[in-house]
């Protein structure tokens, strides 16, 4: 069994906010030129280059990867982490305890210290606890 659940990243949410700052900017410039009486084409050029800037951005954003968090069971193994990142492994033997958590108030960076620590904003999370008998395998990609 696979759970895959993706997440907008940084890059997502600053090119939306970019995009929007950039159609509002045209819209403020379509009605104070217009209001301080500049000549039209220069209003329209002035507005068809924020209007771009705008679509340009939203575009790059969301063509940007999604990151994702990955929870896999098979047969006798348990693996979850950052799909681009880290992958962690437990033996399936050695899960003591799951619950339910969430949902959760914010995005993990899901690397160093806290790359056990894997939650999405807006996303209820499982908590599993392991016996501590077991050790745990590391996967790292770059």
């Amino acid at each position: 069994m696979a759970c895959r659940t993706e997440y907008l990243t940084g890059r997502h949410h600053h090119s939306a906010t970019i995009a929007w700052l950039a159609m509002v900017g045209g819209l403020g410039a379509l009605v104070g030129l217009n209001v301080a009486g500049v000549d039209g084409l220069v209003t329209s050029a002035v507005v068809f280059a924020l209007v771009v800037v705008s679509l340009g951005s939203a575009a790059y954003g969301r063509l940007g990867e999604r990151g994702a968090v990955l929870l896999t069971v098979d047969d006798d193994t348990v693996y979850f982490g950052n799909e681009d990142t880290t992958l962690i492994s437990y033996p399936l033997e050695s899960l003591v305890k799951v619950t339910v958590g969430g949902p959760s108030d914010t995005t993990s960076d899901m690397a160093g210290g806290s790359e056990r620590h894997l939650t999405v904003a807006g996303q209820k999370y499982l908590k599993l606890t392991f016996s501590p008998r077991r050790a745990a395998h590391r996967f790292a990609f770059r």
